[in-house]
C-alpha cells in the first residue's frame, strides 16, 4: 500500500511518499519542528549547557544497554538516524575535536 501524505505549510507543495506493511495512522512529523518544541541541544546529553567529553561517554553508556542514567535519550542520537549507536559518539567526539560537524542535522 502506498500512502500519500501533504507535509506541513513550511514545504507547501512538496509529499511525502512511503510504503507501509499495512494500514494504519502515520504522524510525520519534521525534525526541525521537535527540535523546538523539545528546545533538543544535540549531543547535550547530561543537559549541562555544553556539549563534552561527558556527553559521548553517555552515549556510549545508552547504546551500550545501560538504564536510568538521567540522559537526555532524545539528544543522543545526533545524525537523526533514529537510533543510538557508536556512530553518534564518533560525531560528538569529532566536534570536539574541531572537525566541521553539525549535530542533529
Amino acid at each position: 500500500m502506498v500512502l500519500l501524505l501533504i507535509m506541513n505549510e513550511k514545504v507547501q507543495g512538496d509529499y511525502l511518499v512511503f510504503e507501509a506493511n499495512y494500514f494504519s495512522l502515520y504522524v510525520v512529523v519534521n525534525h526541525d519542528i521537535k527540535e523546538n518544541i523539545l528546545n533538543i541541544v544535540y549531543g547535550d546529553v547530561n543537559s549541562d549547557g555544553t556539549v563534552n567529553s561527558a556527553d559521548a561517554v553517555l552515549i556510549k553508556r545508552h547504546f551500550a544497554g545501560y538504564k536510568d542514567l538521567g540522559n537526555n535519550e532524545d539528544a543522543c542520537d545526533v545524525n537523526l538516524d533514529g537510533m543510538v549507536t557508536s556512530s553518534d559518539t564518533v560525531l560528538v567526539l569529532k566536534k570536539l575535536a574541531g572537525y566541521d560537524v553539525v549535530l542533529g542535522k
